[in-house]
């Protein structure tokens, strides 16, 4: 699996628990809310343009900052 694979993976078929996050001057109210939000342009947007690796870079950050923090994340069958 490539990384982005992984990250797709990662975006699409998990999701972390829900709380707030602070990262320096910015703050998630909602990390399920910003994990979906971030999912959802990453896929509508496509996939040979600039656009699509702006926001796989945003993904990537995403979430080694949710990994950062120890918010793990879970399937969403669950």
């Amino acid at each position: 699996m490539t990384t982005e694979q992984k990250i797709i993976h990662f975006m699409t078929k998990m999701q972390p628990s829900d709380c707030t996050l602070v990262d320096g001057p910015t703050t998630y109210h909602s990390t399920q809310h910003t994990h979906q939000s971030f999912a959802s342009y990453l896929i509508a947007a496509n996939r040979t343009s600039e656009v699509y690796k702006t926001y796989l870079v945003r993904c990537y950050d995403w979430l080694k900052l949710l990994h950062k923090n120890k918010i793990n994340l879970q399937n969403k069958n669950k």
